[in-house]
């Protein structure tokens, strides 16, 4: 008897030790350790002082609104919300009572990549969401980020110099808003899209800003330049941001170059290979879950336009897997052959047999809409279209830019061109 006492303490101590990364209190060390002739007993005060202490109100990513422990769980099939496998309603899970389909393991909630540390027992949900434009009449809007009325236009042309103020891609016969005054134009998409959100990736709210001084910045999770709407962290002592493509992926991810949907729900203990361009040197990945299919791709891949336009081509291109170019494809623009099994993807159109590599046809910093001036050191740089009769020369490379924009850095009074002004290859 003794011998199952003790083998059921130890499972216990295991169990505790795993709802946490920090060890258990002294005391509570102490009461497991000391009094085993009541090992049951004990058992059951354990259980619910586990569930006092851990009952309080935290908010994981996967979840806009805060969730409670519960144990057991309400009858019926429940999944994980981050690990996506199943749970079993004996243990308890963490539930969100305004959500009645979502639960989340003990143990995933408590991961130190998904919640923050802090306990939110009595405090109260922060404001819902904030709208991102106010609706003037049928048609007509005006959105936070510009101070004059948007108009929706149903677009059925693709204009290459035509950009969206928030993702800065191009306006591929897509509905949009446009600036009954100026140039400013958003697409349908990202005009609705929330001031307010909850990203999978971060553990606070993240608030859309269209941003004014020093417009470029890095995304927190593909790493691009960008110069587009940025969603910034809500917390003050926080400068995690987004570009508004990154900020738009969410769970589940419906990929167009694959068959199910993907989640996030990869086992943090794993090191990922993104399926599309080879790396490693990933964190933030999309998992397929399904049984026996191991599709893994980065943000970075996920990200990029799936069809995509290039002028010399009535159809759309679509973004293929590096593994799927053959020894006879080589890029339209450069001329240089694609990689056979290569670490990156490229682009196809399949009507034509047009292919292109990504940064041929997307240009180095994809997201940097042309035509924005912004300051540097004593003077500013310009992104420009690489629409000319001739390419200019780049200061760097001594080459003629060959990409779809460069860089004009003007100091003292004097312009010279660069392919790009961040990583030049």
């Amino acid at each position: 008897m003794s011998f199952i006492l003790y083998w059921w303490m130890k499972t216990e101590m295991r169990y505790l030790e795993s709802l946490s990364s920090s060890r258990l209190p002294l005391s509570l060390v102490t009461i497991c350790c000391v009094i085993m002739s009541y090992a049951l007993c004990i058992g059951a005060t354990i259980k619910k002082l586990i569930q006092k202490t851990i009952a309080v109100l935290a908010e994981p990513k996967r979840s806009a609104h805060t969730i409670i422990f519960v144990s057991p769980v309400m009858k019926g099939k429940w999944s994980c919300g981050v690990c996506r496998k199943e749970v079993d309603r004996d243990y308890g899970a963490y539930t969100c009572n305004v959500c009645s389909d979502y639960a989340v393991h003990t143990r995933c909630a408590l991961r130190r990549d998904i919640w923050d540390g802090i306990e939110l027992e009595g405090v109260p949900e922060e404001d819902k969401d904030i709208e991102a434009f106010e609706r003037i009449s049928d048609g007509i809007i005006l959105h936070f980020s510009h101070g004059c009325h948007l108009k929706f236009e149903t677009s059925g042309v693709y204009d290459e110099n035509k950009f969206c103020q928030a993702c800065t891609l191009s306006i591929n016969e897509e509905n949009c808003y446009i600036c009954v005054e100026c140039n400013f134009i958003l697409h349908e998409r990202c005009a609705y899209a929330p001031r307010k959100k909850v990203h999978p990736l971060h553990p606070h709210p993240l608030i859309q800003k269209a941003i004014d001084e020093n417009p470029v910045f890095v995304c927190g999770v593909c790493l691009r330049i960008s110069n587009g709407f940025i969603y910034q962290c809500a917390n003050q002592d926080c400068n995690y941001i987004l570009d508004v493509v990154c900020a738009s992926a969410s769970e589940p991810f419906d990929y167009q170059g694959h068959q199910h949907p993907l989640f996030l729900a990869l086992d943090p203990n794993e090191k990922p290979i993104c399926h599309i361009c080879k790396s490693t040197e990933v964190q933030n990945v999309f998992n397929c879950i399904e049984v026996q299919c191991d599709f893994i791709i980065c943000f970075k891949c996920a990200t990029l336009p799936y069809l995509v336009r290039y002028k010399h081509d009535e159809h759309y291109l679509t973004f293929c897997r590096g593994d799927e170019a053959s020894g006879s494809d080589w890029c339209e623009l450069c001329e240089g052959k694609l990689a056979i099994g290569g670490k990156e993807g490229f682009y196809k159109c399949n009507d034509c047999c047009t292919t292109l590599h990504i940064n041929c046809l997307l240009g180095l910093e994809p997201y940097s809409k042309p035509c924005e001036t912004f300051p540097f050191n004593d003077g500013e740089l310009r992104y420009q279209r690489n629409n000319s009769a001739t390419r200019p020369i780049c200061k760097d490379c001594n080459s003629r830019c060959q990409y779809p924009t460069f860089v004009v850095h003007t100091e003292d009074m004097v312009s010279y061109f660069i392919c790009t002004f961040f990583n030049h290859p």
